[in-house]
């Protein structure tokens, strides 16, 4: 089957959808499958690597293995809807250019995101050339992102662009139920199919991983460490995380945080609560990680935590007890029910005190065994090679009613 993935940008320190990609094509590939990756030279807000060294390392990737990639150039400013959009005249002259060659032709197009250029311009052409295509919103169409900021823009964009997009699908595929409510508003409910992403068991030695890691933060040295690995944003509140530390620091003097991820617009706020607190030397902020020092800051963390007010799934919590780490979320996170599925962590209420309240219980509970609840349940039901294979059966359905 020859697949076509279309996504604004799959700059790993975006988080979320390039993850997904990343793990899903190369499975794909696995799979036997001819898949191609158009994309856009857009980065993450507060990245800006030049593009030769960028999209060099992308293509050096071990998971992009066997699958093409193809960047075109987007306009839209450095921040702001614009930014986000990613308008790119190339990338529409590549997918007509793709489209109309029988023997190049995907057979399915898989798009992820919605409000982009990309979504709009292939939904459209794949329309078109008769080609099905499958939706991913990864939680964009959540109701609290209309009252937001830009919600206008949204707005109209959603009912004289996206709609028709979302309604002709031959699916509309979220991570979890916490978005089907959103999703029926634009989709029909028959054409709604919950497919969560994955995760890996790592295969690395973690006491070597925790070496290299400490050998660049050894403040961590020693030190009982909660790690919260995602976004610096608001919606993920790690300031709450830093009352907990200071509310915590006289049962556990060498309880410290560590803050990995890049800066969502919130670090400002996070380092102002740090200090008003009395606790900036037990914030540590350990910046974007990924490769040996990602999973070296599992190997040397205690807990997971992300307590944010929504999260469409929260891959990272996936990846925390796939890491056999324990994890700490609040209910907005969909993956929470994983989480208690597995008994890999726990689910606070949302609120400040049962954020404290659940990381001294999990402080003081056997942390191995915990963890490794998680990582069985993960192995045994949230492999991307299973991930892969579910999604894969949607394909083959949406091939097979184009057929009938």
């Amino acid at each position: 089957m020859r697949i076509l993935h279309v996504i604004r940008s799959i700059d790993p320190r975006l988080g979320g959808p390039p993850t997904v990609v990343q793990n899903l094509v190369r499975e794909q590939v696995h799979l036997g499958h001819d898949v191609a990756i158009l994309t856009t030279t857009s980065q993450g807000v507060d990245a800006r690597d030049p593009q030769t060294e960028y999209q060099g390392k992308l293509r050096k990737h071990p998971s992009y293995a066997g699958v093409e990639i193809v960047f075109a150039r987007a306009y839209g400013g450095r921040r702001g809807p614009f930014h986000s959009f990613s308008f790119s005249p190339q990338q529409r002259r590549w997918l007509r250019l793709r489209l109309a060659d029988p023997a190049r032709r995907p057979d399915l197009i898989h798009l992820h995101g919605t409000f982009d250029f990309g979504t709009a311009v292939a939904s459209r052409l794949a329309r078109r050339h008769s080609i099905p295509y499958l939706i991913e919103p990864y939680g964009m169409l959540d109701g609290v992102l209309f009252r937001a900021r830009n919600h206008f823009l949204k707005r109209m964009y959603m009912w004289f662009i996206l709609r028709n997009s979302m309604r002709r699908a031959a699916w509309v595929h979220p991570a979890s139920e916490h978005e089907v409510v959103d999703i029926r508003l634009w989709a029909p409910a028959a054409r709604i199919k919950v497919i969560p992403h994955g995760a890996d068991i790592p295969d690395f030695n973690a006491a070597e991983a925790a070496r290299g890691f400490l050998a660049k933060f050894p403040q961590l040295e020693g030190k009982r460490v909660i790690l919260f690995l995602s976004r610096v944003a608001s919606k993920k509140r790690p300031q709450w995380l830093v009352e907990a530390v200071a509310r915590l620091r006289t049962e556990h003097p060498d309880l410290v945080l560590l803050l990995a991820g890049g800066d969502g617009g919130h670090m400002k706020v996070v380092d102002d609560v740090a200090r008003r607190l009395g606790v900036e030397d037990r914030v540590i902020d350990g910046g974007f990680l990924e490769g040996d020092m990602k999973h070296g800051a599992f190997a040397v963390a205690e807990v997971f935590a992300l307590p944010s007010i929504d999260e469409n799934f929260g891959i990272v919590v996936a990846e925390a007890m796939a890491h056999g780490v324990p994890a700490l979320v609040t209910p907005g996170v969909a993956s929470h029910v994983y989480v208690d599925a597995s008994g890999g962590g726990i689910t606070v209420e949302d609120n400040i005190e049962s954020v404290v309240d659940g990381l001294r219980q999990l402080l003081a509970a056997d942390g191995k065994a915990i963890g490794e609840k998680g990582r069985r349940y993960i192995e045994q039901n949230l492999s991307w090679e299973s991930i892969a294979r579910q999604i894969d059966s949607l394909y083959q359905e949406a091939l097979a009613e184009k057929a009938r």
